[in-house]
């Protein structure tokens, strides 16, 4: 469960950014159910896929995104396609940084995925958010070793902290000290998926996290963005985001 992700002392050690995931999702008595797999493969966020009077919305096979021209606070800065809600999963956004497989099974057997390619983006098929198929369930994640034990953290923006979904988040993961080696940056609630920042990964790799490397990282964090009427604000922050998490992973 959740809970027991959360509450481990061993994932708390060896990928923090999991665990503190992992406790920003929702309440107790739903992290207390819920488990990492029901976590990844919940359905996106828009109050208007969620609305039933809304039948013509892309996401139940119609013709027309409401968000484009509504109420757009909690939908897509970056990757919209014919559809513009974005993937709630905090863990997701963890895992994204850590580099994680997710292992599904079905009638075929067990398949290895990464996470990068288990989500699918509206440009692919905005009917569906990952690669499971309707007879298969993810019974596995797995991290690899050369993330274990690294730095990570993981950062969520919420009007009521973890009772709500992400209006924006960031997991990171840096490897290499003083220099770094290489990093991985994901940003949650900013698109259909969860997105690397892959942009300022790259700025990232053979420096120091000195203010003036991560100002510059946050500023290409969100490189693409394309904020809809009511959601300019996720621009700011994302980059305040961050900027905050590099500055606590520096130390």
């Amino acid at each position: 469960t959740l809970a027991d992700i959360a509450a481990s002392a061993l994932v708390s050690q060896k990928a923090p950014a999991l665990a503190q995931a992992a406790a920003a999702v929702a309440t107790p008595q739903i992290r207390n159910m819920g488990t990492l797999g029901g976590n990844l493969v919940q359905k996106v966020r828009c109050w208007y896929y969620r609305d039933p009077d809304r039948a013509d919305c892309y996401k139940r096979n119609g013709s027309y995104c409401y968000a484009v021209f509504g109420a757009s606070d909690m939908h897509a800065i970056f990757d919209g396609a014919a559809c513009f809600a974005v993937q709630p999963s905090d863990t997701a956004v963890a895992l994204a940084a850590l580099d994680a497989r997710i292992v599904v099974a079905g009638p075929e057997g067990h398949r290895v995925v990464g996470v990068d390619d288990f989500f699918i983006g509206p440009d692919v098929d905005y009917l569906r958010e990952t690669t499971l198929a309707r007879d298969e369930i993810v019974v596995e994640v797995r991290i690899p070793a050369s993330a274990l034990g690294q730095r990570s953290l993981f950062l969520k923006a919420a009007p009521r902290r973890s009772i709500n979904f992400a209006r924006g988040s960031i997991a990171a993961m840096v490897i290499g000290s003083p220099l770094i080696q290489s990093a991985r940056l994901s940003l949650g609630a900013g698109a259909p998926t969860p997105r690397r920042a892959k942009s300022a990964e790259a700025h990232l790799a053979g420096k120091r996290l000195q203010p003036d490397v991560i100002a510059k990282a946050a500023e290409l964090a969100v490189e693409g963005a394309r904020p809809l009427g009511s959601n300019t604000y996720k621009i700011q922050l994302i980059q305040g985001l961050v900027r905050q998490a590099l500055t606590r992973l520096a130390g």
